[in-house]
């Protein structure tokens, strides 16, 4: 009896922990329905219903996971309030679809259906997804300098197996980074630049990023060293320090930077040196990892920085055109006319997205019965010019 007791609860015990292994899978995601409204301004319905979908999201987040966003938040600011919802709060939209929308009097309203993912975006694929694709699936190249019992040098560079950026690149693939492959990098990258990239040139750096076609180069050093044979072993304590950053290829702007030290200890010095920069090399990382993921959450989720320089134009167009983008182009919430000479001006914006978003909108669009034509343009610089 008593063994057919405990085959009872052993049994119990089993089914139970299949129910719960079954049940996490569906903790994962939430499919949350929500509404969102916006008021509709100057009859552009297009930016009401972004307005409306950002509006649903939010509640859709807060719903999923139970944030409690304070009155005295709320009132601060905008960007505070991103902050709070898509930053900080443990539950993040890894897709949305519209469901139901419709305009009432001068509201815009939708209804969405969204899949809330949980746990931190850094640990959330899905949702690193999403914001990989906001970001417009940027690409990052890892360049990095290794010094290992020597000197290094272009020729080691190519020759060698690089451990520290061999395991930069398997961490950002892990996360779903797109990266350009290391061969390709030897391949193109120029020389004289790659060794000014190691030593700290962050516009060396940004020069072979944009050659390449990357929007992010991680650009540093590594290196090894064996010290004196641990006492009473034949063991040898291994060193290794890696120092990179991440730098912006359109600005030279560092988005990120991390070092870190690790010690392994072994018989063979080329080996040890090889684990202690592998050691290292992880810990950067995931370290460097997670402060991108922070920077481009602020990229997409609150305010950014983008500036136009206007070819053509005299004061009084550089004052309706200040009007035209507060009140005709979505997402702008501030505009500042920072130098205005002769024919050309230079302005500083406030947005939500980036001057890409900005451009695409622009040359959709009539200013004074002129179009926009865009004459060159980057991820946060604009330049344009009026044709009749």
């Amino acid at each position: 009896m008593r063994y057919r007791g405990k085959r009872k609860l052993c049994l119990l015990v089993l089914v139970f922990g299949l129910m719960v292994w079954m049940h996490v899978p569906m903790l994962a995601a939430k499919s949350v329905n929500s509404k969102g409204a916006a008021v509709i301004t100057g009859e552009d319905i297009a930016q009401a219903r972004d307005q409306a979908i950002n509006d649903a999201v939010r509640k859709a987040v807060e719903m999923a996971v139970g944030s409690q966003i304070q009155t005295e938040s709320l009132m601060k600011n905008y960007e505070l309030l991103e902050e709070q919802i898509y930053s900080k709060s443990s539950g993040y939209v890894s897709n949305y679809k519209v469901i139901e929308e419709k305009r009432e009097s001068n509201l815009y309203w939708v209804t969405i259906s969204a899949e809330v993912s949980e746990g931190q975006l850094k640990d959330d694929l899905a949702g690193l997804g999403l914001l990989m694709s906001k970001k417009k699936m940027p690409r990052i190249m890892v360049l990095v300098g290794e010094q290992n019992m020597g000197f290094y040098s272009w020729n080691v560079y190519w020759n060698s197996i690089n451990q520290s950026e061999t395991v930069l690149i398997e961490k950002l693939r892990e996360r779903d980074f797109k990266v350009v492959d290391s061969n390709t990098v030897k391949r193109q990258a120029d020389k004289d630049a790659a060794l000014k990239a190691f030593e700290g040139d962050d516009k060396a750096a940004a020069v072979i990023a944009r050659k390449l076609g990357a929007e992010v180069i991680i650009a540093g050093n590594a290196v090894a060293e064996a010290g004196d044979t641990i006492a009473g072993s034949n063991m040898h304590s291994c060193n290794a320090d890696v120092s990179v950053r991440a730098i912006r290829a359109d600005t030279g702007e560092i988005i990120a930077t991390a070092s870190k030290h690790a010690v392994k200890p072994h018989i063979s010095t080329q080996s040890g040196n090889n684990e202690a920069l592998r050691a290292a090399a992880e810990e950067v990382a995931n370290e460097l990892i997670d402060q991108i993921i922070e920077r481009w959450q602020q990229d997409v989720y609150q305010t950014n920085a983008a500036s136009i320089f206007i070819v053509s134009a005299d004061a009084a167009e550089v004052q309706d055109f200040k009007e035209f983008l507060l009140t005709q182009v979505r997402g702008v919430s501030a505009v500042y006319i920072r130098d205005l000479s002769g024919q050309s001006a230079t302005l500083d914006l406030e947005l939500k997205g980036d001057a890409e978003d900005l451009g695409a909108q622009l040359v959709r669009k009539k200013f004074k019965d002129k179009t926009i034509s865009i004459v060159e343009q980057s991820l946060n610089k604009l330049s344009i010019r009026f044709d009749k």
